[in-house]
């Protein structure tokens, strides 16, 4: 991981706030595919997802490791968005922060849907609570005009 990526991982906003100058901020490890928005979506980095998406899009995708080292572990995360990520982890606030960006689709053609990440093993929210949880938020963003 990169200096950005466990800054993400620990929440630090400081130090991402001292590496834009430095360091490209839509770059994603070649040992995960995954960029710092993805790190701090899985593990719940609210403020630092809010800061990171006044820089980069909600709808960056990860992308497949070239690191055989981890290549296995995370191919199949390829092609997700970090609403997946927040999903999976069961971060409900990061659910309805990233389904309020510009350009978020709940539909957007994956290998892994965002109600599949919901029903992953260590999602806490089950597959029938993060469906209705979906389109419930979606149809007060759409009713809202939030």
């Amino acid at each position: 991981m990169t200096a950005l990526h466990l800054a993400a991982k620990h929440g630090h906003i400081d130090v991402m706030n001292g590496l834009k100058e430095f360091i490209p901020f839509r770059t994603a490890s070649e040992k995960t595919g995954l960029t710092a928005l993805h790190v701090a979506a899985h593990y719940g980095k609210a403020d630092f997802v809010r800061e990171m998406l006044t820089i980069v899009s909600a709808c960056v995708k990860s992308e497949s490791p070239i690191s055989s080292t981890y290549g296995s572990q995370w191919s199949s995360e390829a092609g997700m968005t970090p609403l997946h990520f927040a999903a999976q982890s069961g971060h409900e606030g990061l659910v309805r922060i990233l389904l309020n960006c510009p350009g978020v689709q709940t539909d957007a053609p994956t290998s892994v849907t965002v109600l599949m990440s919901c029903s992953h093993p260590s999602s806490v929210m089950s597959p029938l609570s993060s469906l209705a949880f979906i389109f419930a938020t979606r149809s007060i963003i759409a009713f809202t005009g939030a």
